[in-house]
């Protein structure tokens, strides 16, 4: 970013906070960082080996701009110096949150397992034991053609690896996705 483009955001960014309902001059604000944005958003995952859809990055990059935005009260500080360490913090903190929810797993219990026809989950569940979920993810899995597999995997590990090997439209890809991520985190919260 060059010292003219960061005047240029550093007014904006004054604007914007003296009048918060100036949503044109924040909007013109994210227009002229994004690409810079994207980089660092982008530069975060690759340090942690994830490659999640461009989709996925954009979504992350407005957040983390309307975070940076709203905290930025110190003019001493260059905006890059902020921006970078306030996305730093949020990425961090989204990630700790996701293992937070995706975690710890609960037991299935008999009536919940009648109740919806999985005799076969209950059985596994009965035996309260990760080893007994993961087997019934793996035997879920080996049912699957290799495409589905893949996207299978995907959902369990919550990654977009194969999405670029798979060469599907991404809608696609992330419905398919998302029906998985459900049926999988449905089995994990009852074990």
């Amino acid at each position: 970013m060059t010292r003219e483009v960061q005047e240029q955001c550093r007014d904006l960014l004054c604007r914007y906070q003296e009048d918060l309902s100036n949503i044109e001059v924040r909007n013109k604000l994210f227009l002229i960082m994004l690409p810079t944005l994207m980089k660092w958003v982008s530069a975060w995952y690759v340090r942690r080996q994830s490659y999640p859809a461009k989709e996925e990055i954009l979504s992350d990059t407005w957040d983390c701009f309307l975070y940076c935005v709203d905290r930025y009260s110190d003019w001493n500080v260059p905006l890059p110096s902020h921006f970078t360490r306030y996305i730093n913090w949020f990425l961090n903190d989204k990630e700790n949150k996701i293992r937070k929810v995706n975690g710890p797993m609960v037991r299935i219990t008999d009536d919940y397992s009648n109740e919806y026809g999985m005799e076969d989950v209950g059985d596994i569940a009965a035996s309260g034991s990760i080893i007994g979920a993961s087997s019934f993810l793996g035997e879920l899995r080996s049912g699957l053609d290799l495409e589905n597999q893949a996207i299978f995997d995907d959902a369990l590990t919550n990654s977009t690896v194969n999405k670029q090997r798979l060469g599907m439209p991404a809608q696609k890809y992330l419905a398919i996705k998302a029906t998985y991520r459900k049926m999988i985190t449905f089995f994990l919260e009852k074990v």
